[in-house]
């Protein structure tokens, strides 16, 4: 299993709550919304799973031209032009002409993290664009 994360806001920087985990194993995706708790005695940190979403990747492999990508919005993604940490995007992979990578493209899915419902929601792709390498 892999588990990556970001941090939603700044409410409570002391306490370091409000995450978003991007866990992939075990034949799923997912993102999981959740609170960080106290750290054990042994420094381990506990979280508090609030809402998962399990990315649907039968309803989106069909519609894809190229392999996909998961990406969040704090750094890779924006909406109307603006950073969004609460996006969660499932765009195309953009490959350059020498085979590299460089970017992500063409969004096709797209969520948003909603801290005080405590879900996750599905939203148009309408106005999010992803990052992708001019050079």
């Amino acid at each position: 299993m892999q588990v990556g994360g970001w941090r939603l806001d700044d409410r409570d920087p002391v306490a370091r709550t409000n995450w978003a985990l991007h866990v992939n194993g075990s034949g799923d995706e997912m993102i999981w919304l959740v609170d960080a708790g106290e750290r054990t005695g042994d420094g381990e940190m506990t979280f508090q799973v609030k809402s998962v979403l399990v990315i649907p990747w039968d309803e989106i492999m069909p519609i894809l031209q190229a392999d996909p990508f998961v990406l969040n919005g704090t750094e890779a993604c924006t909406r109307s032009g603006s950073p969004d940490p609460s996006l969660v995007v499932v765009a195309e992979l953009a490959i350059g002409a020498d085979d590299t990578f460089t970017g992500a493209t063409n969004p096709v899915r797209a969520w948003q993290i909603d801290i005080d419902r405590a879900s996750i929601d599905k939203i148009p792709v309408d106005g999010i664009e992803c990052f992708t390498d001019p050079g």
